[in-house]
């Protein structure tokens, strides 16, 4: 799955780190594609901020425009691959598989110059079949990147996985626990703050989603009860 983020303003940590979430729970590789690099006025702060973000993902700076780093997003898709293209609208995800193709196979449209939001070009999603094997989805421009579903972020805040190994208690939650690692870690610098707030809040939302799952299960399965109760009193 590749991840596509632009390296323009309108590049987001959060939503990167949503989206690796959800990639890592659905059992697909994730793979950051950092593209339109030839729009970031400070390469290497853009791509330690998409680096810090990704964890272990591997993160690839490309521009659909220019071809730079085509080479090794190409070499990525091997024959017999099937890999999916999400982003926002505007990131160039149309433009990427046009250059794989080589061919312009898929519309395009600039994005707005003011907030380097893009709209729609991309309405449905596509199988596309490249020249030499391997195959690509185009999806839609996301909106919003709601959570539903996800059971984990130890894949995407890999390092603070490894601190937990560490902690006191096992099921700490590591917001108020004695001798844990850590906010240890959060104290002593060594853990980032912005890092920890993003777990933190990721974490509360997977368990608010969770809690609202089950609530919604047990709402149905009660509806259910009252049907079949009013069925089997008429039919006694």
């Amino acid at each position: 799955m590749f991840l596509v983020t632009a390296a323009d303003p309108s590049f987001n940590t959060a939503r990167l780190e949503r989206m690796l979430v959800m990639s890592h729970d659905s059992g697909a590789r994730p793979v950051v594609v950092l593209n339109k690099i030839d729009l970031c006025d400070n390469l290497d702060a853009r791509l330690a901020e998409a680096t810090s973000a990704a964890g272990d993902t591997l993160v690839l700076p490309v521009c659909a425009l220019t071809g730079r780093g085509m080479k090794k997003l190409a070499a990525l898709i091997k024959p017999g691959d099937t890999v999916a293209f999400i982003g926002t609208s505007g990131v160039g995800k149309s433009s990427l598989i046009n250059q794989l193709c080589g061919e312009d196979i898929q519309a395009t449209v600039e994005v707005r110059e003011q907030d380097a939001k893009g709209r729609h070009t991309t309405s449905w999603r596509e199988m596309i079949f490249l020249p030499k094997g391997g195959v690509v989805i185009d999806t839609p421009g996301m909106r919003e990147f709601h959570l539903w579903g996800a059971e984990s972020t130890r894949e995407t805040f890999p390092e603070i996985d490894a601190l937990a190994l560490r902690c006191h208690f096992t099921n700490c939650a590591h917001t108020k626990e004695k001798n844990c690692a850590v906010l240890a870690a959060l104290v002593d610098g060594t853990l980032p703050r912005e890092r920890y707030d993003s777990f933190i809040k990721l974490q509360g939302e997977i368990g608010y989603l969770r809690e609202a799952e089950k609530r919604a299960g047990w709402q149905d399965r009660r509806k259910s009860d009252r049907v079949a109760h009013r069925v089997f009193n008429k039919r006694g």
